[in-house]
């Protein structure tokens, strides 16, 4: 466009102040939620990670299949060089594993997110430190240490390397480790905000009891592809190095296979899918904006019929008179990309604040040059799509009709059309997303009501570490959990407390694998299930219901026989219809005696079915990791800071790591599924608006197209309620259309939901029903107003304006 061209534009819109700020306030909308969910895409699925040609890199864990289907599982450090000798597609194959470390501040202790990581893992990465080396592979106390660790810990100081560290392990072991390399902010694995790095072959020379236990686990292989070599062939080659592995394998992994995932498919898990989804719902936003102003273009075009006739009659080029009206258009969409990437800049601002559950990669979510680039290629294509139609109808105008007949014409006739065209489309898009939030909404109102197993109201929790950076005893660890129950029970207001390693319905912290061979498991079973040791309270606390046997008693203690409480589904599996009391598991060498049965609880997730768990005296397994029950007479929140202050009255040393009612624990297990639902609905809530906008405009317009027709109806005798039904009639048959065609396309389009629906089906005739009744009820009013306008006309007035 040159100079010329752009000043006409400008003109043009300070004399339609109005259809400019409409304009620009409908793409703003458009364009920040398409731009708020690319940024998200981009960052979480398209962002390439800080690692060179990440793409190559590959993450090789286990696979096995239980009774309940396949469970991932892992690999041993001591396995590494076996299988890494076993490979040929990967040029290098590193192992990594987390370690918790603690280090002594003046604040007290500190935990500290590490990991363990053999000779290539830096090397297999490849980014370079932001200060220092990598690890080499030596048999030293050495670490590398991440930059916000760099940053709070020694003030960003130059002079880091070489610096001593003393860290604790989770044997309780200390050790000065020296820093020796700064990794960049950006680089986070194996998993985000990992502290530092320490090398595997030092571990290994200290002889740490997990390290050097072959059959512990707990470790994946990280490899990078040679050049050449694809996917297909990187999993053959794996799946060759793991049959090396399989002599070696315990009772319990023997028939493990590998699973081999590129590392962005990994780091993203599995939230693509529902991103992707989100992010053909803003597109359908973008598409009823984009409609909006279409919409609105075609109406002032026909306005402007004489002012485009006399100048095709005067012989200004059709070319040129496009390029004028697609000027404007143009500087709408710029005007509306700015105000878009403002509202989505502070959009994303509060995503990170809110920081929604499982979504990785937050810090990478931002509006940045690519984000940049998409909002203002999106604004350039939305502009010329919604200018381009409106301008090539108002340049086919009849000059010779026009002169005869004002603004009545051809280009009047296929606005019109084209107008009601736009706005069954826009209709449709809403329809589609409505079914989408309704489907969703009815699946978290599901997973809200779904039985849990225990009653979560007026349930305090308190979750602890009991050996945090020191070294106690099972035995000790016992003591200590018992007597926190009996001072917490003095607390005025609580009823009943007790103690376990698991906590519905996200706790499942403890698992364990076995083989059962009995009638009900013939052949032999591999069954894996949640273990949680817990104390007698436990269950009455949480009001878990008893259905056969009896409960834990403080009789079932480290010196009495191995005793364990099984739940109904693991009853079913383990035993089918047979009486499982008395019955025995095996639990390595010894035989545990089954001597109650509970209803299910769920421990793995509110969506999850029910999954065999079993139950053993705290003070036969107990851990260090403690989860305090209380059930109050009132509301919980009144006793938390008592709570808190009990425990640090009684040893100091105790580290809270949480004290929430047990309804936020289920509130926070439906996070993700929350987040989806309410940000599906708001997008869905903003494309009604502005389909909504669409149908008044187009109601409004041709009702005051129809001024004259209004004023001669009412001239020979009809009522202003049959002017009302007149105009109501016109937009109902808009909503109908739009409601009819939409409902087509949410049928199919609600399929891609099927994964994520829990207790409503992608049929669901609630959603359909009420997504339909809600738009047509807004529809109606949306189309009141011009037709309560309409009824309001003079018949004298409107016949002398002909």
């Amino acid at each position: 466009m040159v100079p010329a061209d752009l000043r006409i534009a400008i003109r043009g819109l300070a004399r339609s102040k109005g259809f400019a700020a409409a304009a620009t306030l409908t793409l703003s909308l458009g364009i920040a939620a398409t731009t708020t969910i690319f940024s998200v895409v981009y960052g979480v699925l398209l962002r390439p990670l800080p690692y060179r040609d990440a793409s190559s890199i590959v993450v090789i864990q286990g696979e096995k299949d239980f009774s309940t289907g396949p469970r991932m599982m892992n690999y041993s450090p001591s396995e590494l060089e076996d299988f890494a000798g076993a490979t040929r597609a990967f040029s290098s194959v590193a192992i990594s594993g987390g370690a918790a470390f603690t280090i002594r501040t003046d604040a007290g202790i500190e935990p500290l997110s590490g990991a363990t990581v053999s000779r290539d893992f830096f090397r297999t990465l490849d980014t370079a430190p932001l200060l220092g080396r990598w690890l080499d592979g030596a048999a030293a106390p050495e670490v590398v240490i991440s930059e916000r660790l760099w940053r709070g810990r020694f003030g960003a100081a130059s002079d880091v390397l070489g610096k001593p560290m003393t860290l604790t392990d989770r044997e309780n072991i200390s050790r000065i480790y020296t820093v020796v390399g700064v990794m960049p902010r950006e680089f986070q694995y194996p998993r985000a905000q990992t502290d530092l790095w320490r090398p595997l072959e030092y571990a290994r020379a200290t002889d740490e009891r997990q390290i050097n236990n072959r059959n512990a686990g707990g470790y994946l292989f990280l490899a990078r592809m040679r050049e050449g070599v694809n996917m297909d062939t990187a999993r053959q080659d794996a799946a060759r190095a793991n049959a090396v592995l399989t002599p070696h394998f315990n009772p319990g992994r023997e028939d493990m296979r590998s699973v081999v995932v590129t590392l962005p498919a990994h780091v993203s898990g599995a939230v693509g899918p529902a991103l992707w989804i989100l992010f053909g719902a803003v597109g359908l936003v973008l598409l009823v904006a984009c409609a909006n102003v279409a919409n609105l273009i075609f109406a002032r075009q026909v306005a402007r019929t004489r002012e485009v006739s006399l100048r095709l009659a005067l012989g200004a080029p059709r070319r040129r008179l496009v390029s004028d009206l697609l000027g404007e258009t143009l500087i709408v969409g710029l005007l509306g990309t700015l105000g878009g990437v403002t509202l989505a800049f502070g959009a994303i601002r509060l995503l990170q604040w809110i920081q929604p559950a499982q979504l990785p990669r937050l810090d990478s979510i931002a509006v940045d040059l690519p984000v940049l680039a998409f909002a203002i290629v999106t604004a350039l294509a939305t502009s010329l799509i919604a200018g381009a139609g409106p301008a090539l109808v108002a340049t086919r105008t009849d000059v010779m009709l026009i002169a005869r007949s004002g603004s009545r014409g051809t280009a009047g006739t296929l606005a019109r059309r084209a107008r009601a065209t736009l706005v069954v489309a826009e209709i449709a898009a809403s329809i589609v997303l409505l079914v989408g939030a309704g489907l969703l909404m009815r699946s978290l109102a599901a997973l809200m009501d779904t039985d849990l197993g225990v009653t979560t109201e007026r349930v305090m929790t308190a979750q602890l570490d009991l050996s945090l950076g020191r070294s106690l005893t099972g035995e000790r660890q016992t003591a200590i959990a018992e007597e926190l129950v009996a001072r917490i029970g003095a607390i005025p207001g609580v009823r009943s407390v007790g103690f376990g390693t698991g906590l519905p319905p996200n706790g499942e912290f403890m698992r364990v694998s076995f083989v059962l061979s009995n009638d009900a498991n013939a052949g032999g079973v591999s069954h894996m299930v949640t273990s949680v040791p817990a104390s007698p309270g436990y269950f009455d606390t949480l009001q878990i219901r008893l259905l056969q046997g009896r409960l834990f008693t403080a009789a079932d203690s480290a010196a009495s026989s191995l005793s364990v409480i099984v739940n109904r589904e693991a009853a079913r599996r383990f035993f089918g219809n047979e009486n499982p009391i008395g019955r025995t598991l095996p639990m390595g060498k010894d035989q545990m005696s089954i001597v109650g049965v509970v209803e299910n609880v769920k421990y793995t997730g509110v969506a999850s079915p029910n999954e065999g768990v079993i139950y053993r005296p705290f003070g036969q397994a107990p851990f260090r990791f403690v989860i305090l029950v209380a059930r109050t007479t009132g509301d919980p929140d009144l006793i938390a800071g008592d709570l808190r202050q009990v425990i640090r009255t009684y040893d100091s040393d105790i580290n809270i790591i949480s004290i929430l009612p047990l309804t936020t624990w289920v509130s926070n297990a439906v996070a993700q599924p929350r987040f989806r639902a309410t940000l599906l609905s708001a997008i869905a809530v903003v494309t009604l608006v502005l389909a909504m906008v669409g149908l008044y405009g187009a109601i409004a317009y041709s009702t005051a197209q129809r001024t004259t027709e209004i004023g001669v109806r009412m001239a020979v005798g009809a009522r202003r309620a049959d002017v009302i039904r007149m105009v109501l009639g016109e937009g109902s048959r808009l909503a109908s259309a739009g409601i009819v065609v939409g409902m087509v396309a949410a049928y199919w389009s609600a399929q891609v939901l099927t994964s994520f629906l829990y207790g409503v089906t992608a049929t669901d005739l609630t959603s359909f029903a009420g997504a339909a009744m809600c738009l047509f009820a807004i529809a109606l009013l949306a189309t009141l107003v011009p037709a309560s306008r309409a009824a309001r006309v003079d018949p004298a007035i409107a016949l002398r304006s002909e």
